[in-house]
């Protein structure tokens, strides 16, 4: 099947912002939830009166590392100010299409969107290597080895910078 150049990539970063979306609007990602609450906050705040910095904040403490994540939650806001609706059930600036243009394909396509929900919780959520085992011991054959390379593979794949593991105390 024929994808325009950069399909992949803007479908596994939907699918990401998707994971966020769906895990923000549970109960079982508090730390994911507050990040959008931090955010709903934000939006109240003056338009130009240190909202860059704000958010330059916002997107580091909750792990959104990279240029591409930081404008599409400064899309987000705009969004929200404009749309009150979408803003209570916390939508999301999606990326446009005319990425395909401007950008080279990388990476394959994922095989399941579970590795982005990983993404989400780990990113996120804070959730370490050996939560996120636990957290799915249904799965058989799971173990930290294969939670590393799916979160690596994802984040290489949408262009994200991964935050440092954090460390069960």
């Amino acid at each position: 099947m024929w994808q325009p150049e950069g399909a992949s990539k803007w479908f596994a970063r939907c699918e990401y912002l998707a994971a966020l979306q769906e895990l923000a609007r549970g109960t079982t990602a508090p730390p994911i939830r507050e990040a959008f609450c931090a955010m709903d906050r934000l939006a109240d705040e003056l338009p130009d009166v240190g909202r860059p910095q704000m958010l330059e904040h916002w997107a580091a403490e909750y792990g959104f590392l990279d240029t591409w994540l930081v404008e599409l939650w400064a899309d987000t806001l705009d969004l929200w100010r404009s749309y009150p609706d979408g803003r209570g059930v916390w939508e999301v600036a999606w990326p446009t299409f005319d990425y395909f243009d401007e950008r080279a394909e990388v990476g394959e396509p994922k095989r399941t969107l579970q590795h982005f929900r990983w993404l989400a919780l780990h990113q996120v959520g804070q959730l370490t290597y050996e939560q996120l085992a636990e957290h799915e011991q249904g799965e058989s054959g799971l173990d930290i080895s294969t939670i590393s390379r799916a979160l690596t593979a994802a984040a290489t794949l949408i262009g994200l910078t991964l935050r440092p593991a954090p460390r069960r105390h």
